[in-house]
């Protein structure tokens, strides 16, 4: 390469560009980052949780982001950013150009062994790379591993408050129409417990901007011997998920 000559590795697009576009059109963030945000990708059931933080909205990004009063807006929560790994990776890119330093994701996986039932939460080890994104930000590999620290922190306060939980792998999907038999056996001969469309995505993006990310998944639907059970007990389900985003804010917090 000469000295004319462009980095062709270098990303033609960055975070902290867009970032400073809205700032100069009016429309950026206008507090200061948070330390940590929790990705949540359901926001129904954590309406009043969220609510009782006497939560903040901030602007600025394509996501409804709200600082928690109640941590001296050391933490923030962001819902209604989509589905799936690519719309996590672009928040998460965004926010760490922000400032933002520590991620943790709570969303709903489905399990892959029948004993699972709806409302078990898993700390989640690793995911299983059978997306795309992670290909795009780290070399290529099976397994993509969260923040060591910051997920014992997580799991260390589920001990302490005795929540049952797992700890363990999932495997992340872009399309889990396209889930085979097939892909089930592979995910499990690998270790995977459940499986789920975010987490890789996250855990890549955080290693490559050097953040610490971590994700709580917590079982919905299941896999039983003649495909998915997709009816389960939403009220279980809802209580793990606002007892989850408690016990992570005491994590962060």
């Amino acid at each position: 390469m000469t000295a004319a000559e462009p980095d062709r590795d270098v990303e033609l697009l960055r975070p902290a560009d867009v970032l400073a576009a809205r700032w100069a059109q009016g429309t950026g963030p206008q507090v200061a980052p948070p330390e940590a945000v929790i990705l949540c990708h359901q926001a129904a059931p954590l309406g009043r949780a969220v609510g009782r933080w006497h939560a903040r909205p901030i602007r600025g990004f394509q996501a409804d982001v709200r600082l928690l009063r109640r941590t001296g807006e050391r933490v923030g929560v962001a819902t209604r950013f989509g589905v799936g790994a690519p719309a996590t990776g672009a928040l998460v890119e965004e926010l760490a150009a922000f400032g933002v330093r520590r991620f943790v994701s709570l969303g709903l996986a489905g399990g892959l062994t029948p004993s699972q039932h709806a409302g078990e939460l898993l700390v989640v080890n690793g995911a299983l790379r059978e997306e795309g994104t992670s290909g795009h930000y780290l070399p290529p590999g099976p397994v993509v591993d969260g923040s060591a620290a910051l997920t014992d922190a997580v799991a260390h306060v589920f001990e302490r408050q005795g929540r049952r939980h797992i700890r363990g792998l999932t495997s992340t999907t872009d399309t889990p129409y396209r889930t085979t038999r097939a892909d089930v056996d592979r995910w499990t001969r690998a270790g995977a417990l459940a499986v789920e469309m975010e987490v890789a995505g996250l855990f890549a993006v955080a290693r490559r901007r050097g953040v610490d990310a971590a994700a709580v998944c917590c079982i919905a639907d299941a896999l039983g011997d003649r495909g998915w059970h997709l009816a389960f007990d939403g009220s279980a389900v809802a209580a793990a998920l606002r007892a989850a985003f408690q016990a992570v804010i005491e994590a962060l917090a």
